[in-house]
């Protein structure tokens, strides 16, 4: 919403059941405020640190992105988790 100018570490759990073999998952939950304005987009990365080491995840640097939109938008683009 603000380039980076704001951000907030949220805790993530790891996935233990994953079927995938190569691919580690996890789940976590972004909460946004409800005065958010339509258009408005927030952006972020995935950072998990293990023995020691830093690893980040940012959608081969486009970051993943949230866009808020009305609920009457017609666009193919939108899934509601």
């Amino acid at each position: 919403m603000d380039h980076w100018r704001s951000y907030v570490d949220l805790p993530a759990l790891y996935v233990s059941c994953s079927t995938l073999n190569d691919i580690d998952m996890f789940s976590f939950s972004l909460f946004l405020p409800q005065s958010i304005p339509v258009g408005a987009k927030c952006e972020f990365c995935i950072r998990y640190l293990c023995d020691g080491k830093e690893y980040w995840d940012n959608n081969a640097s486009a970051n993943y992105m949230v866009e808020c939109k009305t609920l009457d938008d017609d666009d193919d683009d939108v899934n509601l988790l």
